[in-house]
């Protein structure tokens, strides 16, 4: 409906815009943790700015990059600006971590600004595939399982991907 939500808000099955210009329906979160401070980087762009985290990739005239590595600069893609350059990147700190996935597109609009649904924790290959068969059960009506077992898998997958908060580094 053209309406933005906030990414603490987003669920699974909500309908998000992809990058191709159609809807999407989140079928799978890889990372959702809503407690807990993570390093950021805020790209700006035109007056505008999408915050990250350092592994998320985004789309540049380069290619995908880790927000960790967006240099000034950089062309970027605004919904409804176009192309823009990269005229500052800041490090921030922010409660909340979360990647989705949505059908349809590995590329989301998030803030305005074109993002990739991938990391680099895994090689966006083989993210993909990874990922075909926990779209093809959502597909199937298995979202409330594929919900449990991230649930119930979080905290291994975020030792395993690397995601640890601030406030456990520091414990």
């Amino acid at each position: 409906n053209g309406e933005s939500i906030p990414m603490r808000d987003l669920e699974l099955g909500n309908q998000v815009l992809t990058a191709n210009g159609a809807s999407g329906e989140v079928y799978f979160f890889s990372h959702r943790r809503t407690e807990g401070l993570f390093h950021f980087v805020e790209v700006w762009a035109g007056n505008r700015s999408v915050t990250l985290s350092q592994s998320h990739y985004l789309p540049t005239a380069r290619g995908l990059v880790p927000a960790g590595s967006v240099r000034l600069g950089d062309i970027v893609t605004h919904f409804s600006e176009g192309h823009l350059t990269v005229d500052a990147v800041r490090r921030t700190v922010a409660t909340g971590l979360y990647a989705p996935h949505a059908s349809g597109s590995a590329e989301l609009w998030v803030d305005g600004f074109r993002v990739s649904e991938y990391t680099t924790a895994i090689r966006p290959s083989v993210a993909a595939v990874l990922l075909a068969p926990v779209k093809a059960l959502y597909r199937m009506g298995a979202g409330a399982v594929l919900g449990d077992v991230y649930h119930a898998t979080e905290s291994v997958r975020g030792f395993l991907l690397g995601y640890p908060s601030i406030a456990s580094i520091k414990a």
